[in-house]
């Protein structure tokens, strides 16, 4: 099996989290030519990152692909065992994809605007600072995102907060986890786990050779 990938892209990052997790036979490479050349579009109409070529078909999407690998290598598990745990971590990466990355995006647009618009940036962030709080109250509170152990939560949460932590100060929210304790403190735990920590380098390291 084949991931497509970009090292920056946080949704790429969450299924690069679970195969380093799962430890899985799953290679990574980039898109060939970029995610808008010709070539990509051929594998992935969508172009976008990530995209998993599984040898029989491509699977677009981070959270489709991760309910793939969860199914198909069963070892390992990522996926909570208790329903309510799952429905948790599906929960969590809802708000993260439509409550935080959602609104975050057009602010990227903003980062080498000649004049900004400040209403747009005011208006996301705000929207954003709704997302985290709503993240932190369903949050878990045992050093993981849900229950007691590493999960599909995780791999969708970390790159993210990485995200706000790195670009939301450029738009006036320095500490974008203050007084929000569960996520504070989750912070501060997940970055010794090693698969966190790897995407975390990952994403970091791609960030600095784009600026």
């Amino acid at each position: 099996m084949k991931l497509y990938s970009l090292p920056i892209s946080p949704f790429a990052a969450r299924c690069r989290m679970m195969i380093y997790a799962k430890d899985l036979p799953v290679e990574i490479v980039d898109p060939p030519g970029g995610v808008k050349s010709n070539d990509y579009s051929a594998i992935n109409p969508l172009g976008k990152v990530p995209s998993l070529d599984t040898g029989e078909g491509v699977i677009p999407e981070s959270e489709t692909i991760l309910e793939f690998l969860e199914d198909h290598f069963p070892d390992k598990p990522l996926r909570p065992e208790k329903p309510l745990h799952r429905s948790r971590a599906r929960l969590l990466a809802r708000i993260i994809d439509l409550y935080i990355m959602e609104p975050m995006v057009p602010l990227f647009t903003q980062l080498r605007a000649q004049k900004p618009d400040q209403e747009l940036i005011k208006r996301q962030v705000a929207k954003i600072e709704h997302g985290l709080w709503w993240l932190d109250y369903y949050f878990g509170d045992k050093g993981y995102a849900v229950g007691n152990r590493l999960s599909t939560a995780d791999c969708a949460a970390v790159p993210v907060l990485l995200f706000v932590q790195v670009f939301m100060p450029g738009f006036g929210l320095e500490k974008p986890l203050k007084m929000r304790d569960k996520l504070t403190a989750y912070w501060e735990s997940i970055q010794s786990d090693p698969h966190a920590a790897r995407v975390i380098a990952e994403i970091r390291e791609g960030l600095d050779r784009i600026q």
